[in-house]
């Protein structure tokens, strides 16, 4: 037997709207650490929750990026 799940999120949104997600997550990773965590945003549809978040895996060392 075989169970597999394939999800399609299409979130729609503003060029405006992107830019204020990227230069919330800029902010926050020149001075993350690795480990940090932290969700830049949360968006909410009718069955649907969708977190971004900043991408630990990139994260070198702290301030790393200043």
């Amino acid at each position: 037997m075989s169970v597999a799940r394939h999800e399609v999120v299409m979130w729609f949104t503003t060029p405006q709207r992107l830019r204020e997600i990227a230069d919330e997550m800029e902010k926050f990773w020149r001075t993350a650490i690795p480990g940090q965590d932290k969700t830049v945003t949360t968006e909410w549809g009718k069955n649907t929750e969708l977190k971004i978040l900043v991408d630990q895996d990139n994260i070198k060392s702290p301030g790393w990026m200043a």
